[in-house]
């Protein structure tokens, strides 16, 4: 069990131990302007710490946690039930691939570390390479998602990020040349949240 956001969760070796951080990606989605029954999916939600939390902060949204894993699912379901976040609903998906409707908000901390990175030492990290490692400097899944995104989000919805503070710049420069602009950039002790808000 590990505490995310005041609340106890279930991880195992399935899934990403969740960072302090990441709380900060809950903070960032609940301050945004979004509707009273805002559509909100959790991109590669591993243990569900995101969904639920956001779930449980807002019993009027309703929330879908996907992911590309099965076992990573039953860990988030789990969770959710334990925790009776009752509005999170759960789905095996490949980032939005045959999602249906369009969302308010796409969250997503997906995998964005780079293996060559000298400062990264796995023996450390306990948790599943799955859930850490990306090609293309760690960002293939991040750019990946930006480019499915737009035709899934609303005219003026958000797709909140976690990344590598190394990698911000090119994660703006790439989100702005496929239909978004940056919202805000949040930076701290562990790291970097990108948020953008798409373009009409």
């Amino acid at each position: 069990m590990i505490e995310f956001y005041g609340r106890e969760f279930e991880i195992t070796s399935e899934v990403l131990r969740p960072r302090p951080e990441t709380e900060w990606l809950v903070e960032t989605c609940l301050s945004l302007d979004l509707p009273d029954a805002a559509r909100v999916v959790d991109v590669g939600t591993g243990s569900g710490v995101i969904a639920v939390s956001l779930g449980l902060e807002r019993p009027d949204w309703l929330v879908l946690a996907s992911d590309v894993s099965e076992p990573a699912l039953e860990v988030a379901r789990k969770n959710a039930k334990d925790l009776q976040a009752k509005n999170v609903e759960f789905t095996k998906a490949d980032l939005l691939d045959g999602l249906e409707g369009i969302f308010d908000l796409v969250v997503a901390n997906l995998p964005y570390v780079d293996k060559g990175w000298g400062w990264v030492k796995p023996e450390e990290l306990k948790d599943p390479d799955v859930a850490l490692y990306a090609d293309d400097g760690g960002l293939a899944l991040i750019k990946n998602l930006i480019l499915q995104a737009p035709k899934k989000l609303t005219p003026e919805g958000y797709l909140v990020l976690e990344c590598d503070d190394s990698q911000v710049e090119e994660i703006i420069k790439f989100a702005k040349g496929h239909r978004f602009k940056l919202h805000e950039r949040i930076t701290g002790d562990f790291g970097v949240i990108l948020q953008v808000v798409a373009s009409s």
